[in-house]
């Protein structure tokens, strides 16, 4: 089984997904499928006015990665658990980010993690390593 990681990315958005194949394929063989699937997606010229973040993933039903699984033999991964946060919130603030962050359990258990640490002197830690 071979992994492959298709999507996009920028500073302000990114969306990738993971699909699986029996074949292995090299990056050139897998770009030359994902052409192929914007050409059969976007046969139109108006295709030329679209962003890639609307052609790898217009909606749930027309999508580059349904289209490599329905056309040329790839799977959807399928993952066991997923952990994530979203943003970059200051860790000594704990309201920071919170309309963003909502519920994030991850979120939560790191600030009880870190508030449970011992006060210290914290001047050069990054330079010394988190140990």
């Amino acid at each position: 089984m071979y992994y492959y990681e298709i999507g996009y990315s920028s500073y302000e958005d990114s969306h990738c997904e993971t699909l699986t194949h029996e074949t292995e394929f090299n990056k050139d063989e897998l770009e030359d499928m994902i052409a192929e699937g914007f050409k059969s997606l976007f046969p139109s010229a108006c295709a030329k006015d679209l962003t890639f973040l609307y052609c790898f993933y217009i909606n749930d039903e027309v999508n580059i990665y349904d289209w490599l699984v329905a056309n040329k033999g790839f799977k959807k991964l399928k993952y066991t658990a997923i952990s994530s946060i979203f943003g970059w919130g200051d860790l000594k603030t704990p309201t920071d980010w919170k309309r963003e962050i909502g519920e994030s359990s991850l979120y939560k258990k790191i600030l009880q993690q870190i508030d449970s640490i011992e006060s210290e002197d914290c001047d050069g830690w990054m330079q010394k390593g988190i140990s």
